[in-house]
């Protein structure tokens, strides 16, 4: 069972959302990052209330090493990647080299 939480404006502290049918739930957010209160997630992982998250998408970009959350051994930060299938990868790959080719010439 998961609990799917609709984009209203103003919502900007997700991670307080403790669904009641979980004993410790897991966040993940594949949206922006600033929909997740960043204070408070680092509490509810710290403090147990919170299972763990998946965050495809770092606070800062690029992602900073210094991130606390990045301490959590029950925390996973993708850049924005994660929803991607492999063939995306292949054309980015495609995109750079040819790019590249461009300049090169």
């Amino acid at each position: 069972m998961r609990t799917v939480i609709p984009l209203l404006t103003g919502v900007m502290q997700l991670a307080q959302v403790r669904p009641v049918h979980l004993s410790r739930p897991f966040l993940i957010n594949v949206s922006q990052p600033h929909l997740v209160d960043r204070e408070a997630l680092r509490d509810a992982l710290a403090s147990g209330r919170l299972g763990g998250c998946g965050l495809d998408t770092f606070y800062e970009e690029p992602g900073d090493t210094t991130d606390p959350l990045l301490k959590f051994r029950n925390v996973i930060i993708t850049p924005h990647l994660g929803g991607s299938p492999p063939q995306n990868w292949l054309d980015d790959i495609e995109e750079l080299m040819v790019n590249l080719a461009r300049e090169l010439n």
